[in-house]
């Protein structure tokens, strides 16, 4: 009994161990050296803070493709920002998911957990002042955001999305991640991770998943995110 005892907690070990293998701690609050930072940014306390607009971090090595993108964020009054991937150096292409709790903005629409352009959410899910948990998910054509573990979008990016010419950018590719404060307040950021997907691992199957998607050449909802005009979307957030 013993004997089995200790072959099951090896075993449980091990798996542990595995998951968690292909993990890179992209901040682990001690500095910013992984970062390229431009404007107010700072670590502090094991806290990166990203004060005001025009403050700016890229991820200065990584080339992701599939992955979670784990991250607690904390917004104080007035602040937004951005969460960039398949991005490069510059932000000329790749997505980016909004960081927003202000239900007094006068772009109340873009809520955090957005997928911007594509998804735009006017649900609020977290308070300002508060710390939350954001993970972004992208897995062959899928993009899912959730906060404190519940769900917020879910998209399907499929052949020919529809893009308006200021989101020609937008769409899958691979590249780094960055991040933004385009607000007065402070956004900070502590405990950001990501993990690689193997789809083979995961079982994605993308054509599966390019069917599933809707077809943006004949769909009205998504000019509408695509022209900045309020949406109230039902994909996921209820």
């Amino acid at each position: 009994m013993k004997k089995h005892s200790f072959l099951f907690i090896c075993l449980w070990c091990t798996l542990l161990i595995a998951c968690s293998e292909g993990t890179t701690v992209l901040f682990d609050g001690k500095n910013s050296d992984k970062w390229q930072t431009t404007g107010n940014v700072s670590v502090k306390e094991g806290i990166f803070t990203f004060g005001g607009t025009n403050a700016q971090a890229v991820l200065k090595s990584g080339d992701y493709k599939d992955f979670v993108l784990s991250m607690e964020v904390y917004t104080t009054v007035g602040s937004k920002g951005a969460v960039w991937f398949h991005t490069d150096a510059n932000l000329h292409k790749g997505y980016a998911v909004a960081i927003n709790n202000d239900k007094e903005a006068p772009i109340w629409w873009k809520m955090s957990g957005s997928l911007l352009s594509v998804r735009n959410i006017t649900k609020n899910f977290v308070a300002e002042n508060n710390w939350f948990t954001l993970n972004i998910r992208v897995e062959g054509q899928s993009i899912s955001t959730e906060i404190n573990s519940k769900p917020v979008v879910e998209y399907i990016e499929p052949a020919k999305p529809y893009r308006a010419e200021a989101n020609t950018g937008a769409l899958l590719s691979s590249g780094t991640f960055a991040i933004v404060s385009n607000g007065d307040g402070e956004i900070q950021f502590r405990n950001i991770t990501v993990t690689p997907l193997n789809l083979k691992e995961t079982g994605t199957d993308i054509a599966t998943q390019l069917a599933e998607a809707v077809d943006e050449q004949t769909d009205e909802i998504i000019r509408l995110h695509q022209e900045n005009f309020p949406v109230q979307d039902y994909h996921v957030h209820l």
